[in-house]
């Protein structure tokens, strides 16, 4: 995670999430993530980005499992 811009109280951070062989890039602020890019997986894994209550969430998932990663970003 990388502080990109902070106006007004609100920052902007670049996310980046990974799991195997799969990449997926987001933008995000203390509540809302947009996607910038993603590396398709070969082995059908899914990484997903989101933002809720000032905390960054990369939720990877397959068929098997799923696994959630979480960071604040109050100290940021």
């Amino acid at each position: 995670m990388a502080l990109l811009s902070s106006d007004g109280g609100v920052c902007k951070v670049s996310v980046n999430c990974s799991a195997e062989d799969t990449l997926a890039s987001y933008t995000c602020d203390h509540a809302h993530c947009t996607q910038v890019e993603n590396t398709t997986s070969p082995t059908g894994l899914n990484l997903i980005v989101t933002a809720t209550n000032d905390t960054i969430h990369c939720n990877s998932s397959n068929r098997v499992a799923t696994k959630t990663q979480s960071y604040s970003t109050k100290n940021i």
